[in-house]
């Protein structure tokens, strides 16, 4: 007489080694019709399956770490500059500050630099003036002595060549920042 189709009786059906292998690691109740594991063994061949056909694991975007260059007038609070900062950078990791020595005195860009949790990096404005950026400005330049500090500071403090924000003026405080690829 035939087995009937829920009939499950042990069957030797080979491992990791394949089906001929002849190893008896993998001895689980099977259904003597379709030879198709049952019960625990059968959740497990479903799992498996499942797994083996599901699209890889998503990988979260890293977040950049940027060098965030910051050029304002003198006697702008750290609240204010710590806000354009924030506005500006939206999630990125900030990395470091940077903006021209001659603004390093002031409690502002320092305290800012605090609140963040990251370094200052100042830069001369003969430093900054050796920098090429995309939108250098002439009255920058005849206020400092260079015709950028937000963009050249953030690619003198990331060692790079390319801004990934570009300059943005948000209330009244420049900012800009370059990806740290170090």
């Amino acid at each position: 007489m035939p087995p009937t189709p829920d009939a499950a009786a042990p069957v030797a059906t080979g491992c990791h080694h394949g089906p001929s292998a002849g190893c008896l690691r993998d001895v689980a109740p099977r259904d003597t019709a379709t030879g198709a594991r049952v019960g625990a063994g059968a959740a497990k061949d479903a799992a498996l399956a499942a797994a083996s056909w599901a699209s890889p694991p998503a990988v979260a975007p890293q977040v950049p770490r940027l060098a965030v260059g910051v050029g304002a007038r003198p006697g702008v609070p750290a609240d204010a500059i710590v806000a354009a900062v924030r506005e500006g950078m939206g999630e990125a990791v900030i990395h470091c500050l940077a903006t021209v020595d001659r603004r390093a005195a002031e409690p502002g860009p320092a305290a800012a630099a605090a609140m963040l949790g990251v370094p200052l990096l100042v830069f001369s404005a003969d430093e900054l003036a050796a920098v090429p950026v995309p939108t250098p400005s002439p009255r920058t330049a005849t206020a400092v002595g260079t015709a950028s500090v937000a963009e050249a500071a953030a690619l003198l403090a990331a060692g790079s060549t390319e801004l990934a924000v570009h300059k943005r003026v948000l209330h009244g405080i420049t900012v800009a920042a370059a990806a740290i690829r170090r």
